[in-house]
């Protein structure tokens, strides 16, 4: 992973020391099952859906400037955007323009919810968009992989365990080109294909435990 490279680079007395785990995406599963969510938000469908602490890493600009194009189609008019997360650090102009926007552009904006709501969210949700420029593995990515949840994901943003297929992947500097993917997902049936893993398989977390094991 890119954390580990970067690590290597910056002391490289840790060369061979350092031992990367990633959690199967099961450990990602939701606990409820598909349509069981028990609180139904009330965002009117099509929604896309985007997980995260609002900062600079996180490159909600260019979600917010796709969006913008997305909705210059007629079509799009009722489609709406939801952006929960935290308010973090250097986002004042991105919380500053959602608050002026959000309701001319149909934007929703729920800076704290619980894992209730936030699975009933993965479960209203047309498709899920993760934009950011670096990420260590990117859990909303496999939180809303593991649901069967179309996923538009940064090229920036590791692949490590994920199939090929289980994601759409763009340009993160690309406004124009993910505003196409956003719009031809909102605009089609929503369709999912949610992983099945057998109760043999484990917790998803095994590789991890299995890391911290001191040999």
């Amino acid at each position: 992973l890119e954390v580990a490279k970067q690590l290597t680079d910056d002391y490289p007395t840790l060369g061979g020391k350092i031992v990367t785990a990633v959690p199967a995406l099961r450990a990602h599963m939701s606990r409820h099952a598909a349509g069981q969510s028990p609180w139904p938000f009330p965002v009117p469908r099509p929604y896309l859906l985007t997980v995260g602490t609002v900062e600079p890493r996180k490159n909600h600009r260019v979600i917010l400037d796709a969006w913008r194009i997305a909705r210059e189609d007629p079509r799009m008019a009722h489609a709406s955007l939801v952006v929960v997360g935290r308010h973090g650090w250097m986002a004042d102009d991105i919380e500053t323009e959602i608050a002026r926007d959000g309701g001319r552009m149909n934007i929703v904006r729920l800076a704290h919810t619980t894992d209730d709501e936030l699975e009933a969210l993965y479960d209203g949700c047309h498709a899920t968009v993760h934009a950011s420029w670096a990420e260590g593995l990117g859990l909303p990515v496999r939180e809303s992989i593991v649901r069967g949840i179309p996923t538009l994901m940064s090229a920036r943003i590791p692949r490590v365990g994920l199939a090929d297929g289980s994601y759409l992947p763009f340009d993160p500097a690309d406004a124009r080109g993910l505003a196409s993917l956003i719009t031809d997902l909102l605009l089609t049936d929503r369709v999912r294909a949610p992983s099945t893993p057998r109760a043999s398989d484990g917790t998803g977390w095994e590789p991890v435990l299995a890391a911290l094991v001191d040999d």
